[in-house]
């Protein structure tokens, strides 16, 4: 039987008592865990270890996490992507997840379809899919989620390399040098304007096309990160 992986929002910490939230508990009780069954927990940033449960109280579980933490180096080169918003962000989030990345922005843009910014209640949702996701495919980084305007991401954007996807670019991946980190600007259904692209590439955006495809903004991301990954991952 698979061990489940279990998401903690609090740092975890070897040979401790942690007592789980309630909706992790629920999920353990719907799934009919008993004391002594192992968990693999994690926290988001790196850690992660086996635990125990020691006790089934009413609402909660109590665990007992094992004498030694793992902890997972994140993946290099380290990606940012910023995507403008659309209705099915959820997916956005969910399917590029598990591909490794450090960050997603949701930016409001000239073409956005959504004007008014997201809810502190729906980001906190797409955290919940990111943890979700992170739980499912293994990995021990669970990515930043944030709100924020196109030209407002870009500036502030202090990663060693940064592209902008434009289908009219004469650059493509191949002529990427592998970097340290990399932001990854992807717009809306028809793509940023003339005008967005020309600040971006003021604030040292690169313009790079991904070929003679043109794929939809809740798809994109799955391509450009699997293509980058192929291309310049290092998972050693």
């Amino acid at each position: 039987m698979r061990t489940p992986r279990v998401f903690l929002k609090t740092e975890l910490k070897a040979n401790s008592i942690i007592e789980l939230d309630q909706n992790i508990s629920d999920h353990l009780k719907v799934t009919n865990k008993k004391i002594g069954q192992q968990l693999h927990l994690f926290d988001g940033q790196g850690n992660s270890t086996f635990g125990n449960i020691i006790e089934k109280k009413k609402k909660t579980f109590l665990i007992k996490t094992n004498k030694n933490l793992n902890f997972s180096k994140k993946l290099k080169p380290i990606f940012n992507l910023g995507i403008s918003e659309i209705k099915n962000f959820d997916n956005v989030v969910k399917q590029s997840t598990p591909l490794g990345i450090n960050s997603i922005n949701c930016l409001s843009s000239e073409r956005s379809k959504i004007r008014k910014k997201p809810s502190q209640s729906k980001i906190e949702r797409w955290k919940k899919i990111a943890a979700s996701s992170c739980e499912q495919c293994g990995m021990d980084w669970v990515p930043e989620i944030y709100s924020n305007e196109l030209m407002s991401w870009a500036h502030n954007s202090n990663d060693s390399s940064k592209i902008v996807l434009n289908p009219r670019a004469t650059k493509s991946i191949k002529d990427l040098k592998k970097p340290e980190s990399l932001s990854i600007a992807i717009g809306p259904e028809g793509g940023f304007t003339d005008n967005e692209i020309e600040k971006l590439e003021e604030e040292g955006f690169i313009s790079i096309n991904c070929g003679d495809m043109i794929f939809r903004t809740d798809t994109m991301p799955i391509v450009i990160l699997s293509m980058l990954n192929f291309s310049m991952r290092d998972i050693s």
